[in-house]
């Protein structure tokens, strides 16, 4: 039984380039030489809860009028890169980013499942089955599409493993299809459900059906819960759970491992889980848990008992039991008591708890017995970070997936019946990898207000602190993500070519436990602002680098995170990158679905939170005659998560009110989402132009020493 939290990325001429400014309608004298097109202002004044909100670029907010205004922009970026040329670039990039992936596994009836790339030519992971340590695939989604754009998003096995519930979505929109194959032969059912985004799915022993989630057609909001059985049109699935609910909310499922009780948990975003049990015997629905206040991130049941993981009066968790005819907080046993490390994840195998946490921002895995008794601590390769948390009752093992910065994805299972013997490494990815070259070490600097912040420092040995280093920082602070220690080849790229990475683990993060998440949200957000912002001053200060020679790098939050930094300390780095960002923080929760993220950020309309949107969003903080840094900004046509608008407006501001000549560069990618499902090929080149344009700006680190 499993419940999951919301915890969660060229050619132009130069004739097609002026003869796409004169449709645009775009007059020559705002157009400089080697400087993008500007966007003609067309203001909007809106006086909300008392303040006045100016807002020249809303008409960008609709396809058809920003389409010129995209089309230009384009353009330049494409001519702007094809001048850009490093030796050895291409090249090096291309051979790391070949570099396979191994998906976190699951494990049911004797089996493993994952996703599996490998291969220069293959451009999506493929669904493969390992039985006996053999391992075939069951779906390979670059066979369905020659050009690379369809994805498998998620998948969910039955218990016995003979079947297989997968999404597959295109162009980046995660809005997946559900499809069913069976693992003997690898034969796809008939069944097809639609509008299955993010599917949370609770199979039947029999794999004759299964309670999953999805949403009305074209709907971001209203997520609700059904049942499927195998060969029923979708139109017939019955409703469970979800009619009248407050449409922003998420709904998760779990099943009890004798399948009598479906546990539905309804998340308003990390502040509050509600959840409701579904009695299948009966047919009574009902709610068991309400108003905590705080988050379930972990729910098991065995015979009348749940095992629940949640951070209620904890902040970096714990784990509780307690009978399901008396779920009251005051009647719930702590089994497992808060500790120092920060509590992911909570496994119910046989008779052995296995809890996943983070011991100083690294992966940590213990077994525990009913009582709570620590059994053992499980030894992993090196500080790193895990993905996958997953038992098999038939064989009493526990698999997971290992990565650290410079060990690619390996999966290992565990025999929770022994357990002092080590994990054993069923499958790993081949690189040409030398760990030795690298070192990684974890240092702590003090915010504006003293409070230590940790951050990773990665980098080639021998590295000399003489202020020199091409530097990129990277940054997210924001819902209770952690950046662990993660294998990433845009990162070995870089550090590769001689560069420093650093990652900071700033508050709004969750890495410290909800505390710290929360210390980063609504109105202490300019909290998050400020780590970062002196993680900078660290780097210089501590002779890494210079302002000169700093880059700064964040998506979706993290884009947020590199707009603040814009607008709010331009002088102290000099390049930014930023995808899919948000940066009008006045307007966000406008476009589907981040009403889901009002817990986090708030909701400008109420006047209790418009003046701290306000006083942070970057879009509305541009001033006009600041000399800004270089900034290249990418979104997608596709996003469901983020809306594109966000970066055309932020760009436009930029480029019309900056006093230098840094390049502020925006592209549009049409047939790309969030980040996920893009092709292997697509995210080659889209590093290989993002590192060119750092390296224009901050220097080639390869040349450096």
């Amino acid at each position: 039984m499993r419940a999951m939290s919301l915890r969660v990325l060229l050619a132009c001429t130069s004739l097609l380039l002026l003869t796409s400014l004169q449709a645009c309608g775009h007059s020559d004298a705002r157009v400089k030489p080697d400087r993008p097109p500007l966007a003609n202002p067309q203001l909007v004044v809106d006086n909300l809860n008392g303040y006045t909100v100016r807002d020249d670029y809303r008409y960008l907010e609709d396809l058809a009028q920003a389409e010129d205004f995209i089309t230009s922009q384009n353009a330049f970026t494409e001519n702007y890169f094809d001048k850009l040329s490093y030796p050895n670039l291409d090249q090096r990039v291309t051979e790391i980013f070949n570099i396979g992936y191994l998906s976190a596994p699951k494990t049911v009836g004797g089996k493993l499942f994952y996703l599996k790339r490998e291969g220069q030519d293959v451009e999506q992971g493929v669904l493969t089955v390992r039985e006996n340590d053999t391992e075939r695939p069951l779906v390979d989604p670059n066979k369905l599409d020659a050009e690379g754009k369809t994805t498998i998003d998620w998948f969910h096995p039955s218990p016995d493993g003979s079947m297989v519930a997968y999404g597959l979505s295109k162009d980046g929109d995660e809005n997946s299809t559900t499809y069913i194959v069976k693992t003997q032969d690898a034969t796809v059912l008939a069944d097809a459900i639609a509008e299955t985004r993010h599917n949370s799915i609770c199979w039947l022993a029999d794999h004759s059906g299964f309670y999953y989630t999805r949403y009305p057609k074209g709907d971001q909001y209203n997520r609700k819960a059904y049942f499927h059985q195998l060969g029923d049109a979708p139109e017939k699935d019955v409703l469970v759970f979800g009619d009248k609910r407050d449409k922003s909310h998420w709904t998760e499922l779990a099943m009890s491992k004798d399948e009598r009780y479906l546990f539905v948990l309804e998340y308003e975003g990390h502040a509050n889980t509600d959840v409701y049990v579904l009695d299948r015997q009966s047919g009574e629905l009902k709610p068991l848990l309400m108003q905590l206040k705080s988050v379930v991130f972990g729910l098991e049941m065995k015979d009348d008992t749940l095992y629940m993981m949640t951070n209620l009066k904890a902040p970096k968790g714990r784990v509780v039991r307690f009978r399901l005819d008396n779920p009251a907080p005051e009647a719930w046993e702590t089994i497992i008591p808060e500790g120092e490390g920060v509590m992911e994840s909570l496994t119910l195998v046989g008779d052995t708890l296995i809890v996943t946490q983070l011991k100083n921002v690294a992966a940590a895995i213990s077994l525990h017995d009913l009582t709570g008794k620590q059994r053992s601590e499980v030894p992993l390769p090196a500080p790193g970070m895990i993905s996958g948390a997953y038992g098999d009752d038939k064989t009493g093992t526990f698999a997971f997936t290992f990565m650290s910065f410079f060990y690619p994805s390996s999966m290992y299972t565990l025999n929770v019946a022994e357990p002092s013997k080590p994990p054993v490494m069923v499958a790993e990815v081949k690189s040409d990898i030398q760990p030795e070259r690298f070192e990684v070490h974890q240092v702590s600097y003090p915010s504006y207000d003293g409070t230590r912040v940790n951050m990773f420092l990665v980098h080639q040995k021998g590295v000399k602190l003489d202020g020199t280093n091409p530097t990129l920082l990277y940054g997210y602070g924001g819902f209770n993500v952690s950046m662990n220690p993660y294998f990433s080849r845009r990162v070995l790229s870089w550090i590769d070519r001689g560069g420093v990475y650093a990652v900071a683990n700033i508050r709004g993060g969750g890495e410290y436990g909800e505390a710290w998440h929360e210390a980063g949200t609504r109105e202490k957000k300019f909290q998050v602002f400020f780590d970062f912002e002196y993680a900078m001053r660290y780097l210089i200060r501590e002779g890494y680098t210079t302002p000169a020679h700093l880059a700064i790098e964040g998506g979706s939050n993290g884009g947020l995170l590199v707009g603040a930094m814009m607008t709010r300390v331009p002088h102290l780095f000099h390049v930014g990158l930023s995808s899919v960002g948000l940066y009008d923080m006045v307007r966000y929760h406008k476009f589907p679905p981040a009403q889901l993220w009002i817990p986090e950020y708030g909701n400008a309309d109420k006047a209790t939170d418009t003046g701290f949107l306000l006083g942070y969003s970057p879009y509305h903080q541009v001033l006009k005659g600041v000399k800004y840094p270089a900034l290249f900004a990418d979104t997608a046509m596709k996003d469901t998560r983020v809306h594109w608008l966000h970066t055309a407006k932020f760009i436009a501001a930029l480029q019309a009110a900056t006093s230098g000549d840094a390049p502020i560069l925006f592209y549009l990618e049409r047939r790309a989402g969030h980040g996920m499902g893009k092709g292997k090929s697509d995210v080659t080149k889209e590093y290989i132009n993002k590192f060119k344009f750092m390296m224009q700006q901050i220097g080639d680190p390869s040349q450096a020493r």
